[in-house]
């Protein structure tokens, strides 16, 4: 006798994944509500594998750690690095970490996202 109900998923980015859940209706309704929220596995694994790409990135050129939610860290950390990037082209390492070590608020790089290098610098 079988304990479980097979059911095909669309997840948030779009992809298709079948799970095996409880037959009875209320843990069904409230994995599936779970399920459909978010994206797939496989998405989820290559999410997490980019942002400890990015994290270590950040730590290897000096970048000190940022304050916040998880999810605007986890944001921030990316738009910093690549806005890092751009100035590093123009400006020493030496230059810029200083600056950058006095805005540790995620927020700061969020609402900054928009900025272009050289605005950017200027702000900083």
């Amino acid at each position: 006798m079988k304990y479980y109900h097979e059911q095909t998923i669309t997840h948030t980015c779009g992809h298709k994944h079948t799970y095996s859940l409880s037959y009875n209706f209320t843990k069904r309704a409230v994995e599936l509500h779970r399920l459909w929220g978010q994206k797939c596995p496989e998405c989820q694994r290559q999410a997490y594998i980019k942002s400890l790409a990015v994290k270590t990135e950040s730590s290897k050129a000096g970048l000190p750690e940022l304050q916040g939610t998880q999810k605007q860290v986890s944001w921030a950390i990316q738009i910093r690095l690549q806005q890092f990037r751009a100035l590093s082209r123009q400006h020493s390492s030496d230059v810029l970490i200083p600056l950058i070590s006095k805005h540790p608020d995620a927020k700061f790089w969020i609402d900054n996202r928009n900025q272009n290098a050289q605005d950017l610098f200027q702000r900083l």
